[in-house]
């Protein structure tokens, strides 16, 4: 089953954007496990979006953030 997860600072995308990451790293996931683009694929094909509201790096507060 293939499975990727991303994750980015709360408020950074919006739902439209969400929407446009989602299905280029499907297109993506699925090449990368070498299934063909369908809807049984699809079916199995998993994506989650983490949104965090606190990121530390280095013991400091980042603003904003994106994790691929």
């Amino acid at each position: 089953m293939p499975y990727a997860e991303v994750a980015i600072s709360k408020h950074l995308m919006t739902e439209e954007e969400k929407s446009i990451i989602a299905e280029k790293l499907t297109k993506i996931i699925l090449e990368i496990e070498g299934l063909n683009d369908n809807p049984i694929s699809r079916s199995i094909a998993l994506l989650d979006i983490k949104e965090f509201a606190n990121l530390y790096v280095g013991g400091e507060r980042r603003a904003s953030m994106i994790k691929l």
